[in-house]
């Protein structure tokens, strides 16, 4: 084995062991967070010494990787220092742990020494073997939904980014191959068996996405392949709404959500989502500038629950400061795959397909939190890449 194939497997691992960690340590029974540090730490410092050059540190420091550097110190220091108060299962050294493993995660995928071609092979296939650990030691839990040992909205969350990552092969390598067109179905089956109405609006928006891309220069032929497109996709929706439990579940919260509305009990609305909302807002009015810290939301909430949204963690838990840093890293990121779509016509596709995997992950962030999960941090991680290979001129788009 050459210094090469070394590098690339010291690098390879530590990647594929973050994408399949969650999973893993739930079908291993791996409950206790020293265990888990001792695992996953080794792993990670390995990489991380294979990684460890100039490259590694100039994106470590610059925008916006620094941006979310910025925010994980203030966010800790706020936590245990400033406002000295966690929630009693939030080891602190555990939480400092989870939040330095995303921003490992983000940096290599950013900085990872081979063609984007070669990494998106390597990330379809960590996904798609968590998709199958899933397969292999899950099964049908409550409400008739797949993910009774681990969770079915983190089952559909693998499969989700799956479909993202293939179709982001085709747009940016123009390839796709047999296997490819297995894992979809698979990735698209497993959202509908798991139940997950946030997944399943998400997959709804990137494939209207993904077909609003390769739109035509010519006005009619945009009407009539939409028009077929939305005849195709709204006939799916009426049998999916109407022969799924994915579209049971939608159809169940719709009516219950109106239901509550109309009784004036709010919180209760979208299967009581609307409480992280609702209690979330007079929290932070009442902590407006640092807030109450990460994960303390169990601390107040009258059910004892985790914040299932990103926007009110940021919001609730971190203050304006860290709500700033937060805006401020999705912001830059943003801003620059505009530049780039306006400026660089080549690649006018694809940065409009980064853009729409961060839209996807915005809509993600209305009922799920991110901040200390790395394999969430897929899109966000290549959009950055992307922003650092434009800049840099090295944008393939034909794999090799």
């Amino acid at each position: 084995m050459g210094i090469r194939s070394i590098y690339l497997f010291l690098t390879y691992f530590p990647l594929f062991v973050i994408i399949i960690w969650d999973a893993l340590k739930v079908y291993l029974n791996l409950g206790s967070p020293i265990i888990q540090f001792a695992v996953l730490a080794p792993v990670l410092l390995v990489g991380v010494s294979e990684n460890l050059n100039k490259g590694f540190l100039d994106i470590l420091f610059s925008r916006p990787v620094s941006t979310w550097l910025v925010w994980i110190i203030y966010s800790l220091l706020n936590t245990l220092v400033v406002i000295d108060k966690t929630y009693q299962d939030n080891n602190p050294i555990i939480l400092a742990f989870s939040l330095f493993v995303v921003l490992i995660f983000i940096l290599f995928i950013v900085n990872l020494n081979i063609k984007t071609a070669s990494l998106l092979k390597i990330l379809i296939f960590s996904y798609f073997f968590r998709l199958l650990l899933s397969y292999i030691f899950d099964s049908e839990g409550a409400y008739q939904r797949f993910g009774s040992e681990f969770n079915s909205n983190s089952i559909a969350f693998g499969a989700l980014f799956l479909v993202g990552l293939i179709f982001l092969k085709k747009i940016q390598f123009n390839e796709i191959r047999k296997i490819d067109y297995f894992i979809l179905f698979i990735a698209i089956y497993t959202i509908f068996i798991t139940g997950s109405r946030k997944n399943f609006i998400s997959l709804v928006l990137l494939l209207i996405g993904y077909i609003y891309i390769y739109r035509s220069f010519s006005k009619v032929k945009n009407i009539f392949k939409y028009s077929f497109f939305l005849i195709i996709i709204g006939f799916s929706m009426i049998w999916i709404l109407n022969n799924t439990l994915t579209g049971e579940r939608l159809i169940d919260s719709y009516y219950k959500t109106i239901s509550h509305s109309q009784s004036g009990d709010k919180e209760m609305m979208f299967d009581s989502r609307a409480r992280y909302y609702v209690h979330g807002w007079q929290l932070f009015k009442e902590h407006p500038i640092n807030g109450i810290g990460l994960r303390n939301f169990q601390n107040y909430d009258y059910v004892n629950n985790s914040l299932h949204t990103e926007y009110m963690s940021q919001i609730t838990e971190g203050g304006l400061i860290g709500t700033f840093l937060f805006l401020y890293f999705y912001a830059y990121i943003l801003l620059r795959l505009f530049k780039i779509r306006k400026k660089q016509n080549d690649l006018k596709r694809l940065t409009e397909f980064y853009i729409l995997l961060l839209i996807i992950m915005f809509v993600l962030f209305f009922g799920t939190w991110i901040y200390r999960t790395p394999m969430m941090w897929v899109f966000i991680a290549l959009a950055i890449r992307f922003i650092k290979e434009a800049k840099q001129n090295k944008i393939q788009l034909v794999s090799s």
